[in-house]
């Protein structure tokens, strides 16, 4: 079928305006995946390393991390016995899974006293309330602290096509 010169615009209009519309519909449906990509809802469950190691590493770890020299108190953060273990100049634990009241480390991070506020003013870190409610999540969920998987042992995982290949030649299914 040949087209007529009218026929050709009205086709080039409408693929136009159906183009423009897949477009606007794209980038509105890319905005509000980027928009809300980092919120979390109370539903949400709390993964360690993706939401609570990376606020640990950046307000905690410089005085209660991996360096010696800057330790802070004797307590450290980056390992799970030293997040777990009795605090030596307290009788409480600085996190205690599922309980906020007794987790000292969060009742520091929720102090309004000057001298018990972590991270102290003169650090010039602070926690956002955002980065609080996590944090407060993590502990009321039971704390679960997942090694890295850079420090973990690989184990042996069975692919899923060998689960399920019909084609084995056993003939067995």
């Amino acid at each position: 079928m040949i087209h007529t010169g009218n026929q050709n615009r009205i086709l080039r209009v409408r693929l136009n305006a159906y183009f423009k519309r897949v477009c606007l519909i794209s980038c509105l449906t890319l905005a509000i995946g980027f928009i809300h990509a980092d919120e979390l809802t109370e539903f949400e469950a709390i993964n360690f390393n993706t939401h609570i190691l990376p606020i640990l590493s950046d307000r905690c770890f410089p005085c209660h991390g991996p360096d010696e020299n800057a330790r802070k108190a004797d307590l450290r953060l980056d390992q799970k016995a030293g997040a777990f273990a009795l605090l030596q100049h307290s009788d409480g634990r600085a996190f205690v899974q599922g309980d906020l009241d007794r987790s000292i480390a969060w009742q520091r991070i929720q102090a309004t006293d000057l001298d018990e506020i972590m991270p102290p003013p003169e650090s010039n870190l602070s926690i956002s309330r955002d980065e609080k409610s996590r944090i407060s999540q993590w502990i009321s969920e039971g704390a679960t602290w997942i090694e890295h998987w850079a420090f973990t042992s690989p184990t042996k995982q069975t692919p899923p096509f060998e689960k399920t290949n019909l084609l084995r030649k056993d003939g067995n299914t």
